[in-house]
């Protein structure tokens, strides 16, 4: 009984703030899209990238596994059933969250190299398209495992409540879905480091700097403040919802698999939040 209460409580949380983040996403990526000065830097654009794709997985995961369990919605995923597009809608639903997921180390690393080589603008587009590309790539590695190597499907239950269906994954080779987690637990950690170098060298360069240099760069403090903070705290929400995934697959915790979504969530949320939080320039 807790558990169904719970996992209605978090569908309704998660599908609020994915019908109010989504239009406010809407209107302030596109403002670092198609207006100056932020469309002129393709940091911005790389960031707009990782939001996007945080919130379609969420969007796409909803649609997928979470309503599942709804029985207003037995015949639309009879439907997917039926027409087996329940491995296409997954392919979608982990391929944003890889695209999520590297970019992000992208976007910290872009941040980094700015603050050590005294770079004024991250407008390297260059190095944009190459982010795009490698997370592509890398991303695709779990649609090869979840086309050729695992069988997605929906099994039908009925507790009274009118049938429902639940999500079921049957994997026939273990060894690919091993490697993407060994590289998404690689990946995460790199994120880390990243990050904790990102605000290591901009505290020391903040303190070294006479006064005329910090008056100057005040503003250019704030905003890479901002974004070293996005950052911090998406990878803090994303390493939590990583964690509770292997512990739900490896040692089958009932909770931690029902909680999966809220964790997915918040790691796919909170990337824009605090981007809109803490990076005030962007707000005016």
């Amino acid at each position: 009984k807790f558990i169904e209460i719970f996992d209605k409580c978090q569908t309704l949380f998660v599908t609020i703030s994915l019908c109010i983040t989504i239009p406010l996403a809407v209107f302030f990526y596109s403002k670092l899209v198609f207006v100056k000065p932020f469309s002129e830097n393709y940091t911005f654009k790389l960031i707009v990238v990782n939001g996007l794709s945080n919130i379609l997985s969420c969007t796409t995961y909803l649609i997928t596994y979470q309503m599942t369990s709804f029985p207003m919605f037995h015949s639309f995923y009879k439907f997917l059933q039926e027409k087996s597009l329940v491995s296409v809608f997954g392919i979608f639903t982990h391929f944003f969250d890889g695209i999520a997921l590297h970019t992000a180390l992208f976007i910290a690393y872009n941040r980094l190299t700015t603050i050590v080589k005294m770079r004024e603008g991250g407008n390297d587009a260059l190095f944009f398209f190459t982010s795009v590309i490698f997370s592509i790539f890398l991303s695709s590695l779990r649609i090869v495992d979840l086309y050729f190597f695992t069988n997605q499907y929906y099994k039908e239950y009925d507790f009274g409540g009118g049938p429902m269906f639940f999500p079921r994954i049957e994997i026939r080779v273990d060894i690919l879905r091993t490697a993407t987690d060994v590289e998404i637990a690689i990946v995460s950690c790199a994120t880390l480091v990243v990050n904790v170098l990102l605000a290591v060298f901009l505290a020391r360069r903040q303190s070294f700097a006479d006064r005329a240099e910090r008056r100057n760069a005040c503003c250019r403090y704030k905003a890479e403040r901002g974004l070293i903070i996005t950052s911090l705290v998406s990878y803090i929400f994303y390493t939590i919802y990583f964690i509770n995934n292997v512990v739900a697959r490896y040692f089958d915790v009932t909770l931690c698999g029902y909680a999966q979504f809220l964790f997915l969530g918040l790691a796919s949320l909170t990337p824009f939040w605090c981007l809109i939080i803490f990076s005030s320039s962007i707000r005016r």
